[in-house]
């Protein structure tokens, strides 16, 4: 089922994947916020989103094509259906907030068990907004 997606990192607007993979692909597009706690990580440049009770804030986004887009980010994201446990990140479906309603979305969720992400640093963004991070 066509879902929107919650864009925390690079795929939110104003930001290079949202230019290279979204790009007059998004019908809509509004502030949300869901739970998670959210890192920035240092060796790659962009962030990761992983289970916990703090507010994480970012996008939530409708796209055209959703069959063409869900390939293409499953594909940046290193997400793949059959090998989870290898995946990069792994798209999971999750409660979110906009405009004070509850909805469901999908979410590209950080793997720490996967051998692409076994040395990377993490530092937390403690207010749970990357955009305002990488301002600084």
């Amino acid at each position: 089922m066509e879902k929107p997606f919650f864009v925390y990192g690079s795929l939110m607007q104003g930001f290079w994947n949202e230019e290279k993979y979204l790009k007059g692909k998004v019908i809509r597009r509004v502030p949300g916020k869901t739970n998670g706690r959210l890192y920035h990580i240092e060796n790659k440049g962009f962030p990761a989103l992983i289970e916990g009770m703090e507010t994480v804030y970012g996008e939530v986004i409708w796209v055209k094509d959703f069959k063409e887009v869900v390939c293409e980010l499953d594909d940046m994201e290193n997400f793949s259906e059959s090998k989870k446990h290898k995946s990069q990140y792994v798209r999971v479906v999750q409660p979110v907030m906009m405009n004070g309603q509850s909805i469901e979305a999908y979410i590209y969720r950080y793997n720490p068990e996967a051998d692409l992400n076994r040395k990377d640093k993490l530092s937390p963004i403690p207010n749970g907004a990357w955009r305002e991070f990488m301002k600084k």
